[in-house]
């Protein structure tokens, strides 16, 4: 194990290309890094010795990084040995990660986090700040984002919890859901449903092709309608004067879908803390 000594959030950067990341923020002023091969053979063993650390700059401004070596080919069958980061870093701490055939862990709270990978999961917690989530074959799972969320998936289910800020998301080949957008979406699902709990204001554009869409309106919001779907129902559970005819509206939808029904509906209450 390796320590660092960092009192403020750091910013994290990792590349590995087969194993497993996890990472958790925690109240200390100090980073902490272990590397541990996933194999006992010898190039598992030297392949995490290899793993090249750096902790630059000083004061609010210092990166970590934690890179390991390059196999013979990084996305072509032959791949380097599988290892594990398990790192530690102060609340608040930026990951900015790029893995192939890795699963990516990070709990605790983040500040932004910009990741990608192939053919592996990803569960994120908290994000103070944006966050930029790319994934291929593999499922994404975020607790909630204040800032904005631009997330794309292919071959996997994408999971967001609430999120402050705009999305931007869309999926191929998997299930889109949304706990609470809190400013304008535009969401895209191919051969998959689209699912967002609760908007309230803005603008929310939904697109499926053979797959479901259904919005929930928080309680409220005045919108306007442009709803349609080519080889499916529509519904809508709002009210005639939710729909703000004549007058001011919170809310714009614009929702289709080719092969794929459409529901609109009110948000469930919100429970209290």
């Amino acid at each position: 194990m390796t320590t660092y000594q960092t009192p403020n959030p750091v910013r994290l950067r990792l590349k590995l290309e087969a194993g497993r990341i996890d990472v958790i923020t925690w109240d200390e002023p100090r980073a902490e890094v272990e590397v541990t091969p996933l194999g006992n053979d010898q190039a598992s063993i030297e392949a995490a010795e290899n793993v090249q650390q750096e902790l630059r700059g000083s004061g609010e401004s210092q990166e970590l990084s934690v890179e390991a070596p390059r196999g013979h080919s990084l996305f072509g069958l032959r791949r380097g040995p599988e290892l594990r980061f398990a790192i530690s870093v102060p609340h608040g701490s930026s990951i900015d990660s790029a893995t192939v055939s890795a699963d990516v862990t990070g709990r605790g709270r983040f500040g932004t986090a910009k990741l990608n990978t192939t053919s592996g999961d990803v569960s994120l917690g908290a994000v103070a700040g944006d966050a930029t989530i790319k994934t291929v074959s593999g499922d994404l799972d975020v607790e909630r984002v204040d800032g904005t969320a631009t997330l794309n998936s292919v071959s996997g289910d994408l999971e967001l919890g609430p999120v402050a800020g705009e999305i931007s998301a869309s999926t191929v080949s998997g299930d889109l859901h949304v706990t609470s957008a809190g400013s304008s979406l535009n969401a895209k699902g191919v051969s998959g449903d689209v699912t967002v709990e609760s908007v309230r204001r803005g603008e929310a554009r939904m697109q499926t092709v053979s797959g479901d869409i259904t919005l929930g309106v928080a309680a409220g919001a005045r919108v306007w309608m442009d709803v349609s779907s080519m080889s499916g129902t529509t519904q809508s559970d709002l009210e005639p004067d939710d729909t703000g005819a004549g007058g001011d509206v919170d809310l714009r939808i614009k929702a289709n879908s080719a092969s794929g029904d459409i529901r609109l509906q009110r948000a469930a209450p919100v429970a209290s803390a």
